[in-house]
């Protein structure tokens, strides 16, 4: 290195060229984490840390020894230096690496933990996914014995969405807060906000406390969601995530399986608070195994000062997206149900909310790198397309459980119980597609085949559940829901793949918040959308029967239907109600079809790390963020 540091400077950054400077012989300056770890446990192979495209480097040209320099020389790298990384002779220099380069390189050289530890950590992972998924679905069959303890019948649409507010508008923040904290507390403290909001709803004395603890779980959610996602591309390499994410919607179907089921079960034979003291033991075992075991590297800008990390939070942006997006949901909820769509509150919430997602949009123009959602990660096309994909899948999914349960109690008369057990087909098919598809991902590498399977799979299963009748067999009901959940499975998890191969380390967690958010935000949008075609078609098909009371019907809701109508307008009826929720599975159909757009936009890449090659190539390196 003394003899031509010109050449042995190829590729460093400006730190690490004056710590070369002042001692050459350490041109290993500026170590990672894992690094230091393998140097302190082997010291004689000192270049444990280094990449395989180094190694391969200073075999060849050893007076090239700097220019695989590690993590934090890496980082220090700015976006706009050029990088020479060479394994030959050649003197050109390499043209930008792409992230999905990076993505490589970067798997190569981190160090992930011991496979008795993977398993610990993902099973606490999986299980607080599965107690949020639980809690969004468990309170369903107890609405009724909540509102009679507290005579409350008109807050029960608060029950559903204070959770699912306090659980959708913060999700970008956390994507944003998880870049600068420990991502390892920043989990458990979601984790233990959202026990301690269980915990509130539990011993409520009223409604209205009630309702404060289902926002403070929501709020809890919304951190587990993101932190979850954040935990496993620190645990394990790229290409064994794909089956993690599927395992992540493998839980999520089967906690909504059994959410109203076991919700029904604890209401009648215990107590309608066992709902919530449930999640208590098992999220207190899930938070002390991650406490032990979880052990994650600090963020690169944890070293930040604390003025300088508030502003990097985006306070003006944040102030704009969470009220804006407040609004919007909030008169989604209440448009058509608590008020008519003209009315004054309800157009309000809507302007409101318009104008400050547009300014929260102006705000993240202005700030770029700084912003909640940097411009330059929703530009790369895998993300815009994913975010789209999981907006359009998302909605599927959830309007097609909503108005299947609806049409069991109705059309078929079942309890609330055992519309929950025959949507089993649907849910399970979705679990076993989910685990199927992250498996093949990890296995053959290519995520992009089974986001464009999906959608037609999905259409199909959507079309032929428009063609239900009052007498429709279980053998084509059971077999619909296979078909539709089946090709939700395979690529519902796929977009928050795509997010993780093509960002760097530091970017995922936005890149997941967004695709988090989407699916969120796809229940609150398309939901009051199916929910007006239906009553707009039901009232519609009701009127052509003389002599029914259509508001009596409207209000008495499906399990009570055949106790309100008269015999000898029960067929009638019936066929007015199938014919409604037929129009809502034309959604599920639209939606299924409209998924396929941004499928066939995403890139088509592997997660699977490519073997080097020998020989004079241009292996490319790039951002290496923590």
């Amino acid at each position: 290195m003394d003899k031509t540091p010109e050449t042995a400077m190829t590729g460093a950054s400006h730190e690490t060229r004056e710590r070369v400077d002042k001692s050459p012989e350490n041109f290993v300056a500026g170590p990672s984490y894992e690094t230091r770890e393998r140097m302190e446990k082997f010291p004689e192979n000192f270049m444990a840390g280094v990449s395989f495209e180094t190694r391969e480097g200073m075999g060849k040209g050893p007076e090239n020894t700097t220019s695989g320099a590690s993590y934090t020389a890496r980082d220090s790298i700015s976006g706009s230096d050029r990088i020479e990384l060479y394994t030959g002779n050649s003197r050109d220099p390499l043209p930008l690496p792409s992230p999905a380069d990076v993505a490589f390189a970067e798997d190569r050289d981190r160090v992930y933990p011991p496979t008795g530890q993977v398993i610990l950590i993902m099973a606490s992972l999986l299980v607080s996914m599965f107690l949020v998924a639980l809690d969004r679905m468990i309170i369903a069959t107890a609405i009724p014995k909540i509102t009679d303890e507290f005579r409350s019948l008109s807050d029960v649409g608060w029950y559903a969405s204070s959770f699912m507010l306090a659980g959708s508008a913060p999700i970008l923040l956390f994507g944003k807060i998880y870049t600068f904290y420990s991502p390892k507390w920043l989990l458990l403290g979601a984790m233990g906000l959202f026990e301690i909001g269980n915990l509130i709803c539990g011993v409520s004395p009223s409604s209205k406390i009630l309702i404060v603890g289902r926002a403070i779980a929501g709020l809890g959610a919304a951190g587990i969601f993101t932190g979850c996602v954040v935990g496993v591309q620190h645990v394990l390499p790229l290409q064994r995530r794909p089956m993690a994410m599927g395992l992540f919607g493998g839980v999520f179907a089967v906690a909504s399986i059994i959410g109203p089921l076991l919700g029904g079960a604890l209401t009648d034979g215990i107590s309608w608070r066992w709902c919530f003291y449930v999640n208590l033991p098992i999220g207190g075992v899930a938070m002390a195994v991650l406490a032990v075991v979880l052990k994650l590297p600090a963020p690169a800008a944890a070293e930040t000062s604390l003025k300088k990390k508030i502003w990097q939070l985006d306070p003006v942006g944040t102030i704009c997206f969470i009220p804006g997006i407040s609004c919007i949901l909030l008169a989604l909820q209440w448009g058509g149900n608590q008020y008519p769509w003209n009315d004054g509150r309800i157009i309000a919430l809507f302007v409101v909310g318009a104008l400050l997602i547009i300014a929260f949009v102006c705000v993240q123009i202005w700030l770029q790198d700084g912003a909640t959602v940097p411009p330059r990660i929703i530009k790369k096309r895998s993300v815009a397309s994913g975010f789209c994909f999981s907006l359009c899948v998302g909605a599927s999914l959830i309007v097609c459980v909503l108005y299947l349960a609806i049409y069991f109690q109705s059309v078929k008369g079942v309890s609330a119980v055992q519309s929950g057990i025959d949507t089993i087909p649907l849910l399970f098919a979705t679990s076993f597609g989910a685990i199927v598809g992250g498996g093949s991902v990890s296995r053959f590498g290519y995520y992009a085949p089974f986001m464009l399977a999906g959608p037609p799979i999905m259409a199909v299963g959507a079309g032929l559940l428009t063609t239900f009748h009052v007498n429709t067999p279980p053998s084509q009901w059971i077999g619909y829901q296979i078909i539709f959940g089946l090709g939700c499975g395979i690529c519902m998890q796929q977009p928050s793949v795509a997010a993780q191969r093509v960002l760097s380390r530091k970017d995922i967690a936005i890149g997941s918040a967004l695709m988090m958010f989407a699916q969120q935000l796809s229940g609150s949008v398309f939901v009051p959308i199916a929910q007006s075609i239906f009553q707009n078609r039901l009232v519609h098909t009701l009127s052509a029967i003389p002599g029914v009371d259509i508001k009596a019907i409207v209000d008495v809701g499906a399990t009570d239907l055949r106790r309100i109508v008269p015999p000898a307008q029960v067929d009638g009826v019936l066929k007015a109600f199938n014919d409604a929720l037929v129009a809502t599975f034309f959604v599920v159909t639209v939606a299924s079809v409209l998924a396929l757009l941004p499928a066939l936009t995403v890139e088509w890449l592997s997660v699977k790390v490519k073997k080097d090659t020998a020989g004079g190539e241009k292996i490319p390196m790039g951002d290496m963020g923590a």
